[in-house]
């Protein structure tokens, strides 16, 4: 996973479970990314990108994944 700013990368890990909490205490009030890579043994690469402009109040980021 990879959270990122028009400009520069602000945080990247890699989990290895299907359920995962992630807190960025800088991100709020600026507009971001959340970009996610999925490695799955039924569907192989999944990807999702999820733009959040910022002035949101949501704690919670949908995303939908696509095989590229």
């Amino acid at each position: 996973m990879i959270i990122r700013t028009a400009d520069k990368e602000i945080f990247s890990g890699t989990f290895f479970t299907s359920n995962f909490d992630t807190n960025v205490n800088d991100a709020t009030g600026i507009p971001y990314y959340v970009d996610m890579i999925v490695e799955h043994e039924d569907y192989g690469t999944v990807t999702s990108s999820v733009y959040n402009p910022g002035d949101s109040s949501d704690t919670k980021i949908n995303g939908i994944f696509s095989q590229p």
